[in-house]
């Protein structure tokens, strides 16, 4: 009885060699398959989202660059911002000066008129045009000239105070020119067409 368990010990034990050997082989082919199948490299979407990430990356440079430029943009118009304020401030300075120097001219240029207005008022008060006039009451004695030249039609007479006129003392029908005249208190001045006299 033990001879025949031998020889089927025998038997069998080829069979489970074969068996472990093909499930070995197995194994190590289903390990390999499972290993070409698991790659996350070769898949769709990890090609997908490496592709993405790419045109992402080369717009993230692109954004960058276009950020740079606008950087040095805005530095280059600071820049030209400073130098026109540079320039602003200094056409200020130069408005400013140029105010106060018209300020100072027109200043002067009141002073001016003030005193031209004060030599008019006073050449109005001393001035006398045609008509009678008596000397000490009507107007100051002294001497008395025409302010413009003259027609040839004017008539100066100095006469008398209460002789209506009469007796000349002088007189004179100057052609043109600018006359003068002399006349003391108590005297009559006549002038006709002679224009304004100024006493001087």
């Amino acid at each position: 009885m033990a001879p025949e368990n031998n020889v089927a010990r025998k038997g069998k034990k080829p069979l489970v060699i074969g068996s472990v050997i093909a499930l070995v082989v197995g194994l190590a082919g289903g390990t390999g398959l499972g290993l070409a199948v698991a790659d996350p490299t070769d898949s769709k979407q990890y090609i997908e989202q490496s592709e993405l990430l790419q045109a992402t990356e080369t717009e993230l440079v692109e954004v960058k660059g276009n950020i740079d430029e606008r950087e040095a943009n805005v530095k280059t118009r600071g820049e030209e911002l400073d130098v026109r304020s540079g320039e602003l401030d200094s056409r200020s300075s130069d408005l400013d000066k140029r105010e106060k120097s018209v300020e100072a001219e027109s200043a002067a240029v009141l002073e001016r008129e003030k005193t031209v207005g004060l030599v008019e008022e006073e050449q109005k008060a001393k001035s006398i045009g045609d008509g009678v006039y008596t000397v000490g009451t009507d107007i100051e004695p002294g001497t008395y000239r025409a302010k413009e030249e003259v027609e040839t039609n004017c008539f100066w007479g100095i006469t008398k105070d209460g002789t209506n006129g009469e007796n000349y003392i002088a007189a004179g029908n100057p052609l043109g020119g600018r006359p003068t005249v002399v006349v003391k208190k108590g005297q009559v001045l006549h002038l006709s067409y002679c224009g304004t006299f100024v006493r001087q």
